[in-house]
């Protein structure tokens, strides 16, 4: 089965060349991988840099006949026909951000994004030149509007979250706020939800730049490194400062929105009640 890679480079104009050079292989191993039997995680790895879904590189198979086997996890399955194969990719291809333990990532073998001048500083809340806009509201970026959802019952805290151009202080300035009365009763529960929106209102608000980015990453575990938050990121560890420690709730969602490469240009606002900013319901962000 000859994957579609070559049409779909040719379709964004760039070479197989060019390709290998972004999976950081030989070009014959590029072409072993096309026209052979590759994994589902090499399979993974090429769309990826080709910001495509994994169906996306199948054939036109429709009406034809499938016999076979195919390894996904180091686990051989065997393959009867078209929908077998689709439904193996549907599964290989879902991400569940996991809140229930911290993991250890070696920084040799992650994307890790921390200071803003890095490559993958782009990733960061609080990066430059990200604004977002939402109901015709311009924001600096994730940080503040993250920041301005906790209170939607007082679009006067909002408008001071939204207002901020200093995303780095922003949490800290909204402290005195973070509190009952004032914040939303249900944040706890709805906090990941809402950063998840936000990361994805960025990303179709600059779809261009961070596809390009997120095709780097490969693969690989993305991992917002931190000196002390173990939710959102992973800390180093005191006699390990090479392997990190943490939840990571911001690099799952990054690997959440690479996993599903984001082929829709249209993110619908959140079913949870009081999903408002200055006091209007939010509508759906198209890039």
């Amino acid at each position: 089965m000859e994957l579609r890679v070559k049409e779909i480079c040719k379709e964004q104009g760039i070479t197989l060349q060019t390709l290998a050079e972004r999976l950081k292989i030989h070009r014959v191993n590029l072409s072993a991988s096309i026209n052979g039997n590759p994994t589902l995680e090499k399979m993974a790895e090429i769309a990826s840099a080709l910001g495509v879904t994994v169906n996306d590189l199948l054939p036109e198979l429709q009406g034809k006949a499938i016999k076979g086997y195919i390894e996904v996890d180091n686990k051989i399955t065997k393959i009867q026909n078209i929908n077998d194969l689709k439904r193996i990719i549907q599964d290989f291809e879902k991400f569940e951000i996991d809140l229930t333990k911290r993991k250890k990532y070696n920084l040799k073998d992650c994307i890790v994004f921390q200071n803003l001048n890095d490559e993958f500083g782009a990733f960061s809340n609080a990066a430059e030149g990200f604004p977002l806009e939402i109901n015709g509201i311009k924001t600096y970026g994730v940080e503040t509007l993250f920041q301005a959802m906790k209170f939607p019952k007082y679009p006067e805290i909002q408008k001071m979250a939204i207002e901020t151009t200093s995303p780095l202080t922003i949490e800290k300035q909204m402290k005195q706020y973070s509190k009952h009365p004032f914040i939303r009763e249900d944040w706890e529960e709805v906090k990941v939800a809402i950063m998840e929106w936000c990361l994805r209102v960025k990303y179709v608000e600059h779809l261009l730049n961070l596809r390009i980015l997120i095709s780097k990453t490969h693969s690989k575990p993305i991992v917002a490194s931190s000196i002390k938050d173990k939710f959102w990121g992973a800390v180093p560890l005191k006699k390990n400062p090479d392997c990190l420690v943490g939840i990571n709730v911001l690099g799952q969602i990054w690997m959440k929105i690479r996993k599903e490469h984001l082929n829709q240009f249209t993110i619908n606002p959140l079913g949870i009640n009081d999903f408002t900013l200055y006091g209007n319901s939010i509508e759906a962000v198209k890039s």
